[in-house]
C-alpha cells in the first residue's frame, strides 16, 4: 500500500511556491512587476486557468547555465528559515499513522525536488515524485527533465512507482488541496482532500470524499 501526500497546502499550510517568490522579491532578484506576474501566475495555477508546463519551462530556462549546488544551498537556507516550521500538525500525524500501517508514504508534488527533498528528510520520507530541472555536468541546461510532475504526469508516475512496488493505486490514498490533482484522486482508491479549494470541496462533497481541514492557529 502507498499513501501519496502533495506537499503545498497540504502537508505544509502554505504555498511554497508563493514564499519563494516573495523569497526573490525581498532580496532583489526579481522586481516588483516580475513579483506581481509571478503572484498572478501562481493564482492561475491553482485554477487550472494558465499553461503549467511553458510556465514551468520558463522557469527552467532562467537557470540555465547556474551551477545547480548554488540553487541547492540557497532553497535549502531558505527551507530552514522560512517553511521548515509551517509543517500542518494534524497530517504529520495522518502520515504518522499510515506509517505505522507499515504503507509507504510517498511526496507527490508539482515543486521542485529542492523543496520537497528538504521536507522529505524532515518528515523522514524517502520516497519523492516532483518537478526535476535537467542537470548536466553540475549545471542547469535550461530544460525539464521528464517534464512538469502535474495532473495527469502526476497519475503517470505514481503508476509507475505502483508497479515497481506490485501494488493498484485501488489500493493506495492520496491528499490533496488542489482541483489540479482531480486526475490523481480519481486514479486511487482512497482520495482525501485537505483544506480544498471551492471547486475541489463541491466535487469532494458531491462524491462522499473525505475532507480534512487545516488545524487554526494564530
Amino acid at each position: 500500500m502507498i499513501a501519496f501526500f502533495d506537499m503545498d497546502e497540504t502537508l505544509l499550510r502554505v504555498n511554497s511556491a508563493t514564499l519563494w517568490v516573495k523569497y526573490q522579491w525581498k532580496n532583489g532578484q526579481i522586481s516588483k512587476r516580475e513579483f506581481a506576474k509571478s503572484v498572478g501566475y501562481l493564482l492561475g495555477y491553482k485554477l487550472a486557468l494558465v499553461d503549467v508546463e511553458r510556465l514551468a519551462l520558463q522557469a527552467a530556462q532562467k537557470l540555465k547555465g547556474l551551477p545547480e549546488s548554488d540553487l541547492e544551498a540557497e532553497i535549502r537556507a531558505w527551507y530552514e528559515a522560512e517553511i521548515r516550521h509551517m509543517v500542518e500538525p494534524h497530517m504529520l500525524e495522518i502520515v504518522e499513522k499510515h506509517r505505522n500501517q507499515g504503507h509507504e508514504i510517498v511526496l507527490l508534488t508539482a515543486s521542485t525536488r529542492y523543496v520537497a527533498q528538504a521536507l522529505g528528510q524532515d518528515l523522514n520520507i524517502e520516497s519523492l515524485i516532483a518537478t526535476r530541472f535537467e542537470v548536466d555536468s553540475g549545471r542547469f541546461t535550461g530544460r525539464l527533465d521528464g517534464g512538469l510532475c502535474w495532473g495527469h504526469a502526476k497519475v503517470r508516475e505514481s503508476l509507475k512507482l505502483a508497479k515497481e512496488r506490485r501494488v493498484s493505486l485501488d489500493d493506495c490514498w492520496f491528499y490533496t488541496d488542489s482541483y489540479t490533482d482531480l486526475p490523481m484522486l480519481e486514479a486511487v482508491g482512497h482520495p482525501v482532500v485537505v483544506n480544498p479549494d471551492p471547486r475541489l470541496q463541491r466535487w469532494a462533497t458531491r462524491k462522499r470524499v473525505p475532507i480534512i481541514e487545516h488545524s487554526k492557529q494564530n
